[in-house]
């Protein structure tokens, strides 16, 4: 990662780059998809932003690749911006915070989450707490609040966490629509010549 931040270290860098050159950058940090939605998005910055990175929420939305929940990340971390992100970890938290049993596979109910989630944000000392209350959130999902057996006896937010007092902080959250599986068949075309392979991008 630190070399693709020294190859590409602004977004006019990258944004100017040829795509074959940012993805080979990218080899090893993960899926291309997310190489080519960064270029595309760096190359919105400059022709739709005049080169000035956007910092709220609504703008972050337009760049390619961005959701709702990365958005809200960035306006928060790099802004200081009052933005909820709810990723699969802070979701996770609030649910069992909450008491929230509403079926997540719905769209209303994720909704109403969301709103959940905005409620809860800091209101004073944007500045300083935004960041922090965020990458909070994320941490104790990712560690404390785990999915199966959380750690709530040493937790921050346990004396006042509806799931523990249940006794039940597994059967947070609740999604009940089940990932339906698609088939696909791929075929190979090889092509060989003595030694030599024909090989198309």
């Amino acid at each position: 990662f630190l070399r693709f931040l020294e190859r590409f270290p602004d977004v006019a860098s990258l944004a100017e780059a040829p795509l074959d050159d940012v993805l080979a950058a990218w080899s090893g940090l993960g899926y291309y998809s997310r190489a080519r939605n960064l270029h595309r998005a760096a190359g919105q910055v400059m022709n739709e932003f005049a080169g000035r990175f956007p910092d709220s929420q609504d703008a972050l939305m337009t760049l390619c690749g961005v959701g709702r929940s990365t958005a809200a990340a960035i306006a928060a971390f790099a802004f200081a911006r009052r933005a909820a992100i709810l990723d699969g970890n802070v979701r996770r938290v609030l649910c069992r915070y909450l008491g929230f049993d509403a079926d997540l596979s719905l769209r209303a109910n994720e909704q109403a989450l969301w709103a959940h989630a905005t409620d809860l944000l800091p209101t004073r000392q944007l500045g300083r707490s935004m960041p922090r209350y965020t990458q909070g959130l994320m941490d104790l999902g990712a560690s404390l609040c785990s999915v199966r057996k959380p750690a709530c006896d040493a937790c921050p937010l346990a004396a006042q966490c509806v799931a523990r007092a249940e006794g039940r902080p597994e059967a947070y959250p609740v999604k009940t629509r089940k990932l339906r599986r698609g088939a696909r068949q791929h075929w190979l075309l090889w092509l060989a010549r003595g030694d030599a392979l024909w090989l198309v991008q």
